[in-house]
This record gives structure tokens, C-alpha cells and sequence, in this order.
């Protein structure tokens, strides 16, 4: 019996919740091969420059009385096989495209000069994505501003921690929170309604098309199978009132994108709510979770008044 009042406590909370309205390169060891007729010197450097996937090599420090530094073959060898081969310039300077990563030998040659060899190992020059972007800010509010600017790749992809994970109490609770937040926004889709975004997010957390039905269902189970049945229920009631919060964020940045409402108007409004989704995850009872969907409804009443004043203001 205690649970069932529980339930209708938390539909009440269900409906209070809906919302209206529409490489790097590294040079290794050097050395110098000899050939018979080999009578100079030469220095040799080699540098590896990312992203370009350019190897740049130079010879300098000649001891010919010539001075020349142009007409050194520079070759590079991977696993014993020639890959490239180019000759110096005047200034001793010369340019390799290599875009594999690997170990590479890489040689210097002209006639009279002892050769010089470069260990090169070369690592990939692509740039690894970052992981969550917007992680800089040193306020709510400063994080909310970066990732509604972020691109929409990133945020339907949730390429940023939402604030409700930024507080968990563990990072596998906090990972837990983002999964959550990626099946989210899984139902958000372009131009979808709310009807829709909800139709799609129920069956993910594991909620029929009526609350009252779900109860019913658990009641029907016997011993510890009801019991984790109505406890999981509550959970992802819960879960999807946390979404109709969440939906409204996103109706607020479609408002945005529309300019009826100011960015600062929106990273405020988004800002309220993430606090009162926090609120909501700490608060103790029922009645304490409603108080809270109630003040965020309000909130939401004001934020759209201003983009309808602001339509009919043309």
C-alpha cells in the first residue's frame, strides 16, 4: 500500500514535470657510413614536423674547401625499402613527405663524404579528439555559455559533461550520468514535439505509455521480485521527470536559435535549471522533488512569455 501511494505521488510529479508549448618526430642515433673514396664531413639533423607529415633534413658543417651544401641525397628507408628520396638546396635544406608512422633510417650521400645516418621514429599526426569540451569554466554559468556554442556534433553527442555529472560522488558514477545523458539525447530529434522526444525516450527507460499500468505490472510480481520491480519503477519515473527538466533546455536553445530569446537569457535559464536538476537528485522526499518541477515550470512560463512578446513584437 505504501508504495502505491508512493506512485501517485510521483504521477502527480509526471505531470507537474510536462512542459507546455510547442607525432611528433624524434631523432635517435647518428652515425657515419664510409665508402673508399670518402674524404669530408658533414653534419646531418633531422626534423619531423606535424601536421604537414613532413620529414626536414639538413646538412650543414661541410669541410670541403667548397663549402657547397646543395646535391646531398637524402633517401629514407623503412624496414630496409626505400620510401622517398629527395636532394638538398643551396642552404644544405631539404623536404620529405612521409605520412605513415613508423621507424624510419633516413641518409645522407654525395660523392667524397662520409654518409650520415638518423634513426627517425614518427608517430601518427592525427590529432587524437578530445574527450568533453568546456571543462574550462570556472562557474555554472560559464560551462552552460561554452556548450551552447559548441557545434550540434558535439552536444548531440555529448561531447561535454552535463552539470548534474560534474557533482557525482564517483567517476563511475559519473560516467554512469553521461551514458544516461547520450540516451537522452538520442530522442532529440530535429523538429520532433514533445509527444514525440517522450514516446521515444519511455521504452528506453523501460516505461510503458501509462505509469498507472507500469504499478499494476509490479504489483502482479510476488516476494523480492515485486519489490525490485516497484523500486526500479520509481528510478526511472524519476529518470524520465530529470527528462522533461532536460527537454525544456533544449526547447530554450530552439528558442534561442530562433533569436526570440537572448543567449544570456538562455545560458540563465539553462543555468536555473541544471541547479534545480541538482536540487531535485538531493531532495529527500516526493513532495520536496514536486516543489521543485513546480518552480522550474514557472520559470519556463516566464522564459517563453519573453519569445512570445518578442514574436508578436515582429
Amino acid at each position: 500500500m505504501r508504495f502505491y501511494i508512493l506512485f501517485i505521488l510521483l504521477s502527480t510529479l509526471v505531470f507537474a514535470a510536462g512542459g507546455g508549448g510547442g607525432g611528433g618526430g624524434g631523432s635517435g642515433s647518428g652515425s657515419s657510413g664510409t665508402t673508399s673514396s670518402a674524404k669530408y664531413t658533414s653534419a646531418f639533423s633531422v626534423e619531423y614536423k606535424c601536421p604537414e607529415g613532413e620529414l626536414v633534413a639538413t646538412v650543414s658543417g661541410v669541410t670541403a674547401t667548397d663549402g657547397k651544401l646543395d646535391d646531398f641525397l637524402v633517401t629514407a628507408y623503412k624496414e630496409g625499402i626505400s620510401v622517398t628520396s629527395a636532394k638538398t638546396d643551396s642552404s644544405g635544406n631539404v623536404k620529405l613527405s612521409i605520412k605513415d608512422e613508423g621507424r624510419y633510417l633516413v641518409q645522407s650521400k654525395k660523392d667524397e663524404y662520409f654518409e650520415n645516418n638518423k634513426l627517425l621514429d614518427i608517430e601518427s599526426c592525427v590529432a587524437k579528439e578530445q574527450e568533453f569540451y568546456c571543462t574550462e569554466g570556472k562557474t555554472m554559468k560559464e560551462r552552460v555559455k561554452c556548450v551552447l556554442n559548441l557545434p550540434d556534433d558535439y552536444v548531440n553527442k555529448v561531447k561535454y559533461v552535463p552539470e548534474e555529472c560534474n557533482v557525482a560522488s564517483s567517476e563511475q558514477e559519473k560516467k554512469e550520468c553521461i551514458e544516461s545523458y547520450k540516451v537522452s539525447q538520442s530522442c532529440r530529434g530535429e523538429k520532433s514535439t514533445d509527444a514525440e522526444r517522450e514516446a521515444c525516450i519511455r521504452p528506453k527507460l523501460n516505461l510503458g505509455q501509462s505509469i498507472k499500468a507500469d504499478i499494476e505490472k509490479c504489483r502482479k510480481e510476488f516476494g523480492s521480485k515485486k519489490r525490485i520491480c516497484l523500486v526500479s519503477l520509481k528510478e526511472n519515473v524519476l529518470r524520465l521527470v530529470k527528462f522533461r527538466l532536460y527537454n525544456l533546455i533544449y526547447k530554450a536553445y530552439e528558442l534561442w536559435e530562433e533569436k526570440l530569446v537572448s543567449e544570456g537569457e538562455t545560458v540563465d535559464f539553462t543555468t536555473l535549471v541544471n541547479e534545480k536538476k541538482i536540487a531535485f537528485n538531493n531532495a529527500q522526499t516526493i513532495t520536496d522533488k514536486k516543489k521543485i518541477v513546480e518552480d522550474v515550470k514557472a520559470e519556463w512560463d516566464k522564459f517563453r512569455y519573453k519569445a512570445k512578446n518578442k514574436l508578436e513584437e515582429g
